[in-house]
């Protein structure tokens, strides 16, 4: 991923509110099924067995393969106590969706609990991530306006979540290398004001800004890219644009030449753009409330990633408890080529800024996806438009094609996993060049 570090662009409880105020970034969707695999494809699958065990579709394994992407599970607002559907479903996540990640990094964005005065909330959440084995170097937290609850002190997040317990403080720097490359992740603390009114509208303070600047100052080495993780939004009136200590994140994203910005709060999924910074809302995995489902929620965790610059995606989580939860798996992520739709907003004519042009009517373009599922993934397949579908490749835990573009200004990528009866893929659109 080539550093592109370009001029940023303008920056783009109130249930109803956030409804609509975040309805106006949520981007078109990408195109995802969920069905059941038909028995004419167990020649297929079993073919694509072989082609990875013989190099796959590649035409054959190379020594030296280009670095591939860098995936994390990205989780936010788990309100333990806000509900029936709270609990069972932070159960799920750690019994049923981080072990099928094998033990990828989560980033994990605040709103552990719904009252941070709570210690019966926070046993909970402590007792469950320590039997869970979760470790402050791979499940990093932030917190949130209801951790500070209800006297806007954050003692008890320090007491008992697991960056608290090992130390990290409300904000930190951790670092995480593979294939060489080294991506730094900073956490704030977006629930800064000290008293609650101010925390649940967010706040950032200066000091805080400060503090992390100059630890990113004295970082000798620039890392190959930066998330900073949040609560609040940056850019919404529900978020740290209504105080406005925004400029105040603006000023961090600045000089950690940030690649993207997580966070969750409005509890809805949405993605857009601040000039190259990916702005990415995780929903609400705990979907606070009575219980029971709401019009306007639909409790989810994220997928994302680096490679061809930042890229994401949002898995349900489906059924009500105590009944057994699901999601749609497999989990199916495209992380190169850069996906032109990304973040962008409805009705507009730009294009995610990280996405290039390929070179039409041309071999050997390169296409990286991950594939997850609780019962491993059987093989995966990716098809150009409406053409036939081909294997990909297994290469550690991605998967890998070389393809052919077509002739003409842009194409589609499907890329689709099989899991036993179950197959799912996601759709991305690229432009292409003379």
């Amino acid at each position: 991923m080539a550093k592109r570090w370009g001029d940023r662009g303008l920056g783009g409880g109130w249930s109803a509110l956030r409804v609509s105020l975040v309805s106006l970034l949520v981007p078109w969707g990408v195109a995802c099924g969920h069905e059941v695999v038909s028995p004419v494809e167990d020649a297929a699958i079993a073919s694509a067995t072989e082609d990875a065990a013989m190099g796959g579709a590649d035409g054959g394994s190379a020594p030296d393969l280009e670095p591939g992407p860098h995936f994390f599970v990205h989780l936010s607002d788990i309100h333990i106590d806000s509900g029936a559907f709270a609990a069972p479903a932070f159960d799920y996540v750690l019994g049923t969706v981080l072990p099928t990640f094998n033990d990828l990094p989560v980033l994990v964005t605040g709103d552990l609990v719904e009252a941070g005065n709570n210690i019966s909330s926070w046993t909970y959440y402590r007792d469950k991530t320590m039997a869970a084995g979760l470790s402050p170097d791979s499940y990093i937290e932030c917190a949130g306006n209801h951790d500070s609850l209800l006297d806007g002190m954050l003692h008890n997040f320090l007491t008992y979540s697991v960056a608290g317990r090992a130390g990290r403080g409300l904000h930190s720097i951790y670092n995480i290398t593979r294939y060489g490359q080294r991506i730094r992740i900073i956490t704030t603390n977006t629930a800064d004001a000290g008293d609650p009114v101010r925390d649940g509208a967010g706040y950032i303070t200066a000091g805080q800004v400060d503090s992390i600047i100059g630890e990113v100052d004295a970082d000798p080495t620039e890392p190959f890219a930066t998330l900073v993780l949040g609560h609040h939004p940056k850019d919404t009136p529900d978020g740290l644009d209504l105080l406005h200590t925004d400029d105040e994140m603006q000023r961090l994203l600045d000089a950690s030449k940030a690649t993207a910005y997580l966070f969750g709060h409005s509890h809805v999924h949405a993605n857009w753009w601040d000039g190259m910074v990916l702005h990415t809302m995780a929903a609400t995995s705990g979907n606070p409330g009575d219980g029971k489902f709401t019009s306007w929620v639909d409790p989810a965790f994220s997928v994302f990633a680096i490679d061809d610059g930042p890229s994401e995606v949002s898995v349900p989580i489906l059924g009500v408890p105590p009944e057994s939860l699901s999601s749609p798996w497999p989990a199916v992520i495209i992380t190169r080529p850069a996906d032109r739709g990304l973040g962008v907003l409805p009705l507009s004519n730009a294009a995610n800024p990280w996405s290039k042009s390929l070179p039409r009517a041309t071999a050997g373009n390169i296409l990286h996806a991950g594939a997850f599922a609780p019962a491993g993934v059987d093989a995966v397949f990716y098809k150009i438009d409406n053409g036939p579908e081909l294997p990909m490749t297994l290469v550690g835990d991605y998967y890998r094609a070389l393809f052919a573009t077509p002739n003409a200004g842009s194409c589609t990528i499907t890329v689709r996993a099989v899991s036993g009866a179950l197959s799912n893929g996601q759709t991305i659109t690229v432009a292409l060049s003379p």
